[in-house]
């Protein structure tokens, strides 16, 4: 395994541990995770959205919708507030991972890619109602079958290896 495959598998570990000591970060995105190649540390930066708790509270006391709607978990784009979880967080980990996975080729990122294009524009129950229809649509969606389970398959393996 790489150095920065590896170093990106701690950014999730270490989201938990400042989610159980109490900071909820409030914005995972792909922009907000960053490898550096010469010191080969990843980091988790932009905390201008976090929010701090009780150690081991489920929830900041502020309920809201702070983050980037492209990476936002279904269950928070919508125009009631609801207060965030753990797993919202961690659902936005899997959005950043399917953004790179189609929009980051060769080392550049390119927004022109179906679906990404056309979310950019919605707004957040919009964002919401084209994500689950992207998911969870009659017809097998191409990007799901040729990127989306392929990636996910790729990044368990790298996660469960010894």
């Amino acid at each position: 395994m790489r150095t920065c495959d590896l170093s990106l598998l701690t950014i999730p570990l270490v989201h938990r541990l400042l989610w159980v000591i109490g900071i909820a970060h409030g914005d995972v995105s792909f922009h907000n995770i960053m490898f550096n190649p010469r010191t080969k540390v990843a980091v988790l930066n932009d905390f201008d959205l976090a929010s701090i708790m009780a150690p081991g509270a489920p929830s900041p006391p502020r309920a809201g919708h702070t983050g980037t709607p492209l990476f936002m978990a279904l269950e928070l784009l919508s125009d009631e507030a609801k207060p965030r979880f753990y797993r919202h967080d961690l659902e936005s980990f899997a959005w950043v991972l399917f953004y790179a996975s189609i929009c980051v080729q060769d080392g550049r990122e390119n927004l022109d890619v179906k679906p990404i294009r056309d979310w950019l524009m919605l707004r957040s129950p919009q964002l919401r109602d084209a994500k689950i229809g992207f998911l969870f649509g009659f017809q097998r969606n191409i990007y799901v079958e040729k990127w989306l389970i392929p990636t996910l398959k790729f990044w368990f393996h790298k996660w469960t290896e010894d």
